[in-house]
Protein backbone atom coordinates (compact mmCIF):
# COMPACT_ATOMS: atom_id res chain seq x y z
CA UNK A 1 0.00 0.00 0.00
CA UNK A 2 1.47 3.22 -0.73
CA UNK A 3 0.86 6.47 1.57
CA UNK A 4 0.97 9.68 0.29
CA UNK A 5 1.32 12.63 2.87
CA UNK A 6 0.11 16.10 2.25
CA UNK A 7 2.82 18.88 2.87
CA UNK A 8 0.91 21.71 4.57
CA UNK A 9 2.72 24.88 5.62
CA UNK A 10 1.40 26.46 8.69
CA UNK A 11 1.66 30.27 8.32
CA UNK A 12 4.21 31.89 10.98
CA UNK A 13 4.31 28.40 13.11
CA UNK A 14 7.13 25.65 13.37
CA UNK A 15 6.09 22.48 11.24
CA UNK A 16 4.16 20.25 13.56
CA UNK A 17 3.05 16.44 12.50
CA UNK A 18 -0.24 16.37 11.24
CA UNK A 19 -3.06 13.75 13.23
CA UNK A 20 -3.23 11.19 10.32
CA UNK A 21 0.86 10.69 10.67
CA UNK A 22 0.61 10.45 14.79
CA UNK A 23 -2.75 8.23 14.30
CA UNK A 24 -0.33 6.07 11.96
CA UNK A 25 2.10 5.82 13.52
CA UNK A 26 0.65 4.75 16.94
CA UNK A 27 -1.52 2.34 14.81
CA UNK A 28 1.84 0.53 13.51
CA UNK A 29 3.38 1.01 16.59
CA UNK A 30 1.04 -0.13 19.28
CA UNK A 31 0.51 -3.65 17.90
CA UNK A 32 3.96 -4.51 16.79
CA UNK A 33 4.64 -3.50 20.81
CA UNK A 34 1.65 -5.54 21.87
CA UNK A 35 2.88 -8.54 19.89
CA UNK A 36 6.79 -8.09 21.14
CA UNK A 37 5.23 -7.66 24.70
CA UNK A 38 3.82 -11.03 24.44
CA UNK A 39 7.13 -13.18 23.47
CA UNK A 40 9.91 -14.21 26.04
CA UNK A 41 11.96 -11.46 25.89
CA UNK A 42 15.27 -12.67 23.44
CA UNK A 43 18.52 -13.67 25.02
CA UNK A 44 21.78 -11.47 24.16
CA UNK A 45 24.01 -13.48 25.79
CA UNK A 46 27.32 -14.40 23.40
CA UNK A 47 29.05 -17.53 24.41
CA UNK A 48 31.95 -18.49 22.42
CA UNK A 49 32.58 -22.13 21.64
CA UNK A 50 34.76 -24.53 19.54
CA UNK A 51 32.04 -25.77 16.17
CA UNK A 52 31.82 -29.22 17.06
CA UNK A 53 30.75 -32.31 14.29
CA UNK A 54 26.71 -32.77 14.39
CA UNK A 55 25.80 -36.57 15.26
CA UNK A 56 22.31 -38.17 13.99
CA UNK A 57 20.52 -40.82 15.07
CA UNK A 58 16.38 -42.14 13.76
CA UNK A 59 14.31 -42.39 16.60
CA UNK A 60 11.05 -44.18 15.52
CA UNK A 61 9.75 -41.76 12.49
CA UNK A 62 11.88 -38.97 13.65
CA UNK A 63 15.39 -38.10 12.72
CA UNK A 64 17.34 -36.27 15.45
CA UNK A 65 20.51 -33.99 14.51
CA UNK A 66 22.71 -33.24 17.43
CA UNK A 67 24.90 -30.14 16.78
CA UNK A 68 25.98 -29.32 20.97
CA UNK A 69 24.96 -31.22 24.33
CA UNK A 70 21.85 -28.48 24.65
CA UNK A 71 20.50 -28.36 20.93
CA UNK A 72 18.90 -31.42 18.80
CA UNK A 73 17.11 -30.51 15.89
CA UNK A 74 14.58 -33.02 14.47
CA UNK A 75 12.72 -33.51 10.56
CA UNK A 76 11.01 -36.56 9.54
CA UNK A 77 13.11 -39.68 8.90
CA UNK A 78 11.35 -40.42 5.68
CA UNK A 79 9.52 -38.08 3.75
CA UNK A 80 5.76 -36.97 3.65
CA UNK A 81 5.13 -37.34 0.37
CA UNK A 82 1.88 -33.89 0.81
CA UNK A 83 4.15 -32.04 2.49
CA UNK A 84 6.83 -32.34 0.38
CA UNK A 85 5.03 -30.96 -2.60
CA UNK A 86 4.45 -27.94 -0.53
CA UNK A 87 7.74 -27.40 0.14
CA UNK A 88 8.59 -28.03 -3.83
CA UNK A 89 6.14 -26.27 -5.36
CA UNK A 90 4.40 -28.92 -6.71
CA UNK A 91 1.11 -28.18 -4.42
CA UNK A 92 -1.10 -27.81 -7.90
CA UNK A 93 1.22 -31.25 -10.02
CA UNK A 94 -0.57 -33.80 -7.81
CA UNK A 95 0.54 -36.34 -10.74
CA UNK A 96 4.21 -35.65 -9.95
CA UNK A 97 5.72 -37.78 -7.79
CA UNK A 98 8.76 -36.06 -5.91
CA UNK A 99 10.31 -39.34 -5.11
CA UNK A 100 10.95 -41.21 -8.51
CA UNK A 101 14.03 -40.13 -8.86
CA UNK A 102 15.18 -42.10 -5.42
CA UNK A 103 13.25 -44.66 -6.36
CA UNK A 104 14.42 -45.22 -9.84
CA UNK A 105 18.08 -46.29 -8.04
CA UNK A 106 19.46 -49.27 -7.58
CA UNK A 107 19.81 -50.42 -3.87
CA UNK A 108 23.85 -49.92 -3.58
CA UNK A 109 22.60 -46.24 -4.76
CA UNK A 110 20.16 -45.67 -2.49
CA UNK A 111 22.50 -46.89 0.34
CA UNK A 112 24.89 -44.14 -1.21
CA UNK A 113 22.41 -41.37 -0.78
CA UNK A 114 21.35 -42.00 2.64
CA UNK A 115 24.98 -41.69 3.98
CA UNK A 116 25.56 -38.74 1.77
CA UNK A 117 22.03 -37.42 3.02
CA UNK A 118 22.81 -37.73 7.00
CA UNK A 119 26.70 -36.20 5.72
CA UNK A 120 24.99 -33.16 4.42
CA UNK A 121 22.23 -32.27 6.51
CA UNK A 122 24.47 -32.63 9.33
CA UNK A 123 26.60 -30.13 8.32
CA UNK A 124 23.54 -27.79 7.29
CA UNK A 125 22.74 -28.43 11.03
CA UNK A 126 26.31 -26.84 12.11
CA UNK A 127 25.65 -23.70 9.79
CA UNK A 128 22.16 -23.00 10.64
CA UNK A 129 22.47 -22.92 14.33
CA UNK A 130 25.06 -20.68 14.15
CA UNK A 131 22.42 -18.47 12.97
CA UNK A 132 19.34 -19.10 14.77
CA UNK A 133 19.37 -15.67 15.86
CA UNK A 134 19.05 -13.95 12.96
CA UNK A 135 16.45 -16.57 11.50
CA UNK A 136 14.73 -16.45 15.05
CA UNK A 137 14.68 -12.47 15.00
CA UNK A 138 12.62 -12.86 11.42
CA UNK A 139 10.49 -15.24 12.37
CA UNK A 140 9.49 -13.03 15.79
CA UNK A 141 8.78 -9.94 13.19
CA UNK A 142 6.33 -11.98 10.95
CA UNK A 143 4.31 -13.10 14.40
CA UNK A 144 4.33 -9.24 14.86
CA UNK A 145 3.10 -8.53 11.37
CA UNK A 146 0.28 -11.65 11.69
CA UNK A 147 -0.63 -10.48 15.51
CA UNK A 148 -1.73 -6.37 13.38
CA UNK A 149 -3.39 -8.91 10.90
CA UNK A 150 -5.48 -10.20 13.84
CA UNK A 151 -6.37 -6.86 15.54
CA UNK A 152 -7.65 -5.22 12.23
CA UNK A 153 -9.50 -8.55 11.71
CA UNK A 154 -11.09 -7.93 14.76
CA UNK A 155 -11.48 -4.16 14.40
CA UNK A 156 -13.70 -5.39 11.70
CA UNK A 157 -15.83 -7.50 13.09
CA UNK A 158 -14.73 -10.61 12.08
CA UNK A 159 -14.38 -13.69 13.82
CA UNK A 160 -11.06 -14.87 13.58
CA UNK A 161 -9.04 -17.50 15.60
CA UNK A 162 -5.91 -16.19 17.38
CA UNK A 163 -3.09 -16.95 15.46
CA UNK A 164 -0.31 -16.41 18.96
CA UNK A 165 1.78 -19.14 20.33
CA UNK A 166 3.34 -18.57 23.50
CA UNK A 167 6.70 -19.27 22.52
CA UNK A 168 10.16 -17.89 24.01
CA UNK A 169 12.27 -16.28 21.35
CA UNK A 170 14.91 -19.68 21.48
CA UNK A 171 12.12 -21.56 20.74
CA UNK A 172 10.68 -20.05 17.53
CA UNK A 173 14.59 -20.01 16.34
CA UNK A 174 14.49 -23.19 16.96
CA UNK A 175 11.58 -24.02 15.14
CA UNK A 176 12.52 -21.87 12.14
CA UNK A 177 16.06 -23.95 12.02
CA UNK A 178 14.07 -27.16 11.72
CA UNK A 179 11.86 -26.03 8.69
CA UNK A 180 14.69 -24.96 7.01
CA UNK A 181 16.28 -28.46 7.37
CA UNK A 182 13.75 -30.05 6.43
CA UNK A 183 12.79 -28.45 3.25
CA UNK A 184 16.57 -29.28 2.05
CA UNK A 185 15.88 -32.14 2.92
CA UNK A 186 13.09 -32.69 0.90
CA UNK A 187 15.26 -31.03 -1.95
CA UNK A 188 17.86 -33.75 -1.17
CA UNK A 189 15.02 -36.96 -1.65
CA UNK A 190 14.00 -34.99 -5.19
CA UNK A 191 17.72 -35.13 -6.28
CA UNK A 192 19.12 -37.86 -5.42
CA UNK A 193 21.11 -38.78 -8.05
CA UNK A 194 22.63 -35.36 -8.15
CA UNK A 195 23.80 -36.16 -4.22
CA UNK A 196 25.08 -39.36 -4.84
CA UNK A 197 27.15 -37.86 -8.23
CA UNK A 198 28.44 -34.51 -6.19
CA UNK A 199 32.29 -34.52 -5.39
CA UNK A 200 32.34 -30.88 -3.82
CA UNK A 201 30.44 -29.60 -0.50
CA UNK A 202 30.16 -26.39 0.98
CA UNK A 203 28.66 -23.42 2.36
CA UNK A 204 28.09 -20.19 0.59
CA UNK A 205 27.22 -16.47 0.94
CA UNK A 206 25.36 -14.23 -1.20
CA UNK A 207 24.17 -10.57 -1.30
CA UNK A 208 23.10 -7.53 -4.10
CA UNK A 209 20.42 -5.99 -5.41
CA UNK A 210 17.29 -7.47 -6.71
CA UNK A 211 14.21 -6.05 -8.86
CA UNK A 212 11.56 -7.33 -10.09
CA UNK A 213 7.53 -7.85 -10.27
CA UNK A 214 5.02 -10.45 -12.17
CA UNK A 215 2.44 -13.13 -11.86
CA UNK A 216 2.18 -16.68 -13.24
CA UNK A 217 4.79 -16.07 -16.64
CA UNK A 218 4.20 -12.66 -16.89
CA UNK A 219 7.10 -10.64 -15.55
CA UNK A 220 9.93 -8.90 -15.96
CA UNK A 221 13.59 -7.64 -13.81
CA UNK A 222 15.67 -10.59 -11.63
CA UNK A 223 18.51 -10.02 -9.46
CA UNK A 224 22.20 -9.30 -9.25
CA UNK A 225 24.51 -11.15 -6.73
CA UNK A 226 28.05 -11.10 -5.49
CA UNK A 227 28.97 -14.32 -3.42
CA UNK A 228 31.61 -16.58 -2.18
CA UNK A 229 32.11 -20.23 -1.70
CA UNK A 230 34.03 -22.56 1.09
CA UNK A 231 34.04 -26.27 0.22
CA UNK A 232 36.04 -29.52 -0.70
CA UNK A 233 36.67 -31.40 -2.77
CA UNK A 234 36.66 -34.89 -2.63
CA UNK A 235 38.30 -35.94 -5.94
CA UNK A 236 41.26 -33.49 -5.48
CA UNK A 237 41.13 -33.76 -1.64
CA UNK A 238 41.52 -29.96 -1.55
CA UNK A 239 40.07 -27.21 0.36
CA UNK A 240 38.10 -24.73 -2.28
CA UNK A 241 37.80 -21.03 -2.42
CA UNK A 242 35.08 -19.59 -4.90
CA UNK A 243 34.34 -15.92 -5.67
CA UNK A 244 31.26 -16.07 -8.32
CA UNK A 245 28.13 -13.65 -9.51
CA UNK A 246 25.01 -14.92 -9.75
CA UNK A 247 22.27 -13.42 -12.11
CA UNK A 248 18.74 -14.65 -12.12
CA UNK A 249 15.59 -13.57 -14.13
CA UNK A 250 12.47 -14.04 -13.37
CA UNK A 251 10.70 -17.49 -14.66
CA UNK A 252 6.84 -17.17 -13.14
CA UNK A 253 5.26 -16.06 -9.84
CA UNK A 254 2.27 -18.52 -8.31
CA UNK A 255 0.76 -14.88 -6.91
CA UNK A 256 1.06 -11.91 -8.04
CA UNK A 257 4.50 -10.50 -6.68
CA UNK A 258 6.94 -7.11 -6.69
CA UNK A 259 10.52 -6.76 -4.84
CA UNK A 260 12.99 -3.79 -4.62
CA UNK A 261 15.59 -5.02 -2.20
CA UNK A 262 18.67 -6.18 -1.28
CA UNK A 263 18.83 -10.32 -0.62
CA UNK A 264 20.83 -11.80 1.35
CA UNK A 265 21.79 -15.86 1.39
CA UNK A 266 23.62 -18.39 3.18
CA UNK A 267 23.48 -21.70 2.38
CA UNK A 268 25.05 -25.57 1.74
CA UNK A 269 25.45 -26.53 -1.68
CA UNK A 270 26.52 -29.80 -3.46
CA UNK A 271 27.93 -30.05 -6.74
CA UNK A 272 29.40 -32.13 -9.41
CA UNK A 273 32.75 -30.28 -10.84
CA UNK A 274 34.32 -32.60 -13.59
CA UNK A 275 38.65 -32.32 -14.15
CA UNK A 276 39.82 -28.87 -15.85
CA UNK A 277 36.32 -27.39 -16.14
CA UNK A 278 35.49 -26.61 -13.00
CA UNK A 279 34.91 -22.67 -13.07
CA UNK A 280 32.65 -23.00 -15.91
CA UNK A 281 29.39 -21.22 -15.97
CA UNK A 282 26.65 -22.99 -14.19
CA UNK A 283 22.53 -22.91 -14.97
CA UNK A 284 18.96 -23.67 -13.35
CA UNK A 285 16.46 -22.56 -11.57
CA UNK A 286 16.31 -20.98 -8.01
CA UNK A 287 12.67 -21.44 -6.37
CA UNK A 288 11.37 -19.07 -3.05
CA UNK A 289 9.00 -20.70 -1.23
CA UNK A 290 6.24 -19.62 1.36
CA UNK A 291 8.05 -20.62 3.91
CA UNK A 292 10.11 -17.99 6.00
CA UNK A 293 12.67 -17.70 5.26
CA UNK A 294 14.48 -19.63 2.36
CA UNK A 295 15.61 -20.64 -0.91
CA UNK A 296 17.02 -23.38 -2.99
CA UNK A 297 18.89 -23.31 -6.52
CA UNK A 298 19.38 -26.37 -8.95
CA UNK A 299 20.46 -27.05 -11.99
CA UNK A 300 22.29 -30.50 -13.68
CA UNK A 301 25.18 -30.56 -12.17
CA UNK A 302 24.94 -28.40 -8.66
CA UNK A 303 22.79 -28.01 -5.93
CA UNK A 304 22.66 -25.01 -2.74
CA UNK A 305 19.99 -24.16 -0.55
CA UNK A 306 19.39 -22.32 3.14
CA UNK A 307 18.42 -18.79 4.16
CA UNK A 308 16.90 -16.41 2.40
CA UNK A 309 15.89 -12.45 3.06
CA UNK A 310 16.07 -9.16 1.58
CA UNK A 311 16.31 -5.58 2.67
CA UNK A 312 13.89 -3.37 1.18
CA UNK A 313 10.79 -3.37 -0.13
CA UNK A 314 8.11 -4.81 1.03
CA UNK A 315 10.04 -5.31 4.26
CA UNK A 316 10.77 -8.54 5.82
CA UNK A 317 8.56 -10.69 6.49
CA UNK A 318 6.31 -9.99 3.68
CA UNK A 319 9.55 -10.21 0.83
CA UNK A 320 10.30 -13.95 2.15
CA UNK A 321 6.79 -15.47 2.19
CA UNK A 322 6.33 -14.76 -1.56
CA UNK A 323 6.69 -17.79 -3.95
CA UNK A 324 8.46 -17.48 -7.30
CA UNK A 325 10.78 -19.43 -9.33
CA UNK A 326 14.00 -17.30 -11.03
CA UNK A 327 16.03 -18.62 -13.87
CA UNK A 328 19.80 -18.39 -12.33
CA UNK A 329 23.19 -18.33 -14.30
CA UNK A 330 26.26 -18.10 -12.00
CA UNK A 331 29.59 -17.62 -13.45
CA UNK A 332 33.17 -18.43 -11.63
CA UNK A 333 35.07 -15.36 -11.19
CA UNK A 334 37.98 -16.68 -9.10
CA UNK A 335 38.64 -20.11 -7.75
CA UNK A 336 41.33 -21.13 -5.46
CA UNK A 337 41.96 -24.77 -4.70
CA UNK A 338 44.90 -25.73 -1.77
CA UNK A 339 45.38 -29.02 -1.02
CA UNK A 340 46.75 -30.01 2.83
CA UNK A 341 48.23 -33.44 1.50
CA UNK A 342 50.25 -31.58 -0.86
CA UNK A 343 52.84 -28.86 0.68
CA UNK A 344 52.60 -25.98 -2.15
CA UNK A 345 49.51 -27.36 -3.98
CA UNK A 346 47.39 -23.95 -4.77
CA UNK A 347 45.96 -23.88 -7.88
CA UNK A 348 43.92 -20.19 -9.37
CA UNK A 349 41.16 -20.56 -11.87
CA UNK A 350 40.06 -17.45 -13.63
CA UNK A 351 35.84 -17.61 -14.87
CA UNK A 352 34.37 -16.08 -17.36
CA UNK A 353 35.32 -12.04 -17.09
CA UNK A 354 32.84 -11.10 -20.65
CA UNK A 355 30.08 -13.09 -19.74
CA UNK A 356 29.82 -11.35 -16.30
CA UNK A 357 29.89 -8.39 -17.71
CA UNK A 358 27.35 -9.25 -20.42
CA UNK A 359 25.11 -10.40 -17.43
CA UNK A 360 25.57 -7.13 -15.69
CA UNK A 361 24.72 -5.46 -18.75
CA UNK A 362 21.51 -7.46 -19.73
CA UNK A 363 19.31 -5.21 -16.96
CA UNK A 364 20.46 -1.98 -18.24
CA UNK A 365 19.67 -3.11 -22.17
CA UNK A 366 16.20 -5.04 -21.01
CA UNK A 367 15.12 -1.85 -18.89
CA UNK A 368 16.06 0.92 -21.95
CA UNK A 369 14.04 -1.55 -24.30
CA UNK A 370 10.99 -1.45 -21.99
CA UNK A 371 11.20 2.46 -21.60
CA UNK A 372 11.32 2.95 -24.99
CA UNK A 373 8.55 0.58 -26.14
CA UNK A 374 6.31 2.32 -23.98
CA UNK A 375 7.59 5.75 -25.20
CA UNK A 376 6.51 4.84 -28.58
CA UNK A 377 3.11 3.11 -27.73
CA UNK A 378 2.50 6.77 -25.95
CA UNK A 379 3.37 8.22 -28.95
CA UNK A 380 1.41 6.25 -31.40
CA UNK A 381 -1.14 6.68 -29.10
CA UNK A 382 -1.42 10.37 -28.81
CA UNK A 383 -0.93 10.39 -32.90
CA UNK A 384 -3.93 8.07 -33.52
CA UNK A 385 -6.04 10.20 -31.32
CA UNK A 386 -5.35 13.82 -33.76
CA UNK A 387 -6.07 11.29 -37.33
CA UNK A 388 -9.04 9.61 -36.00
Amino acid sequence: MLLRQEHRQIENKPWLPSFHTLALTLALLIPINSAWSQETPPDFDVIETTLEEATSKEEGARLKLQVSDKVTYEITAEPNVDLMRVYLGLSQQPTVNPLAEYQALSEEDQKKFHERRLEFLKNAANMLNSTKFALGMGSLVGRSFLFMKEKVQKLRGKSVPSIHEKLSFKNRSHKTTENILQGLDYKLWSQAPLLIASNEFGVSFSAGLVVEQGFKEKGWGGSEELGFNLGYNKESKAFVFEIFYNSERLKNAHAPMGLFAVPVKMGVFMGHRSMGHEARTLRGDSFYPPTLPGFSSLGPEYFVGGMNTSFGFPPSPFCDIMTYTNRFSRTTLLRITISPLVTGYVRMQVGGIKETWTLVTAPVTEVFKYMTARARGAKALRCASVFN
